[in-house]
């Protein structure tokens, strides 16, 4: 949908609605409906989308025709749940080096985010893609051996110059 100013104020409409999905809990994974004039009545999804980097407004949006019956892959948000006992215990410092994870599933089976506990990681351990808890209807694409989130010793300001170059 692009902002078309001589449709008087449709295309504001349409904006409206685009942000109200990406605002919403399954934010660009919705499924939504979208009858197109003189067309049928499809569902959709947000493909891509482009923001105004300046004043952070939607400009564009492109959206792809979704068959319910038929696997896609997407992009799911990881949500990090609980303190790591490394950061509490040890001092610590909680990497988070894997913030999405693609999967591939039926649109009606996409979950909202992914849940990666972390209080029992310690030191120096991580959690790998592998050891996940995914729903049974749902394939992980990403590579298994890839880190999700680690504990690691803090860095000192002394080996942070050092590594730097800084005296």
């Amino acid at each position: 949908i692009r902002d078309q100013p001589r449709s008087r104020g449709l295309g504001d409409v349409y904006k409206r609605q685009i942000i109200s999905v990406l605002t919403s809990e399954s934010g660009q994974n919705t499924i939504f409906k979208l009858k197109v004039a003189g067309g049928s009545e499809d569902n959709v999804m947000i493909f891509d989308v482009q923001i105004d980097p300046i004043t952070h407004r939607l400009i564009h949006a492109d959206l792809v025709r979704i068959a319910l019956d038929v696997e896609i892959e997407v992009s799911v948000p990881l949500q990090l749940v609980g303190e790591a006992t490394g950061v509490i215990e040890d001092g610590g410092v909680l990497d988070h080096s894997l913030r999405e994870l693609l999967v591939s599933c039926f649109p009606t089976n996409i979950p909202e985010s992914i849940d990666v506990d972390v209080s029992e990681l310690q030191m120096n351990q991580s959690i790998k893609v592998e050891d996940l808890a995914v729903p049974a209807s749902v394939t992980v694409v990403t590579a298994s051996d890839s880190s999700v989130a680690s504990v690691v010793p803090p860095v000192s300001e002394a080996d942070l110059e050092a590594d730097l170059g800084l005296e």
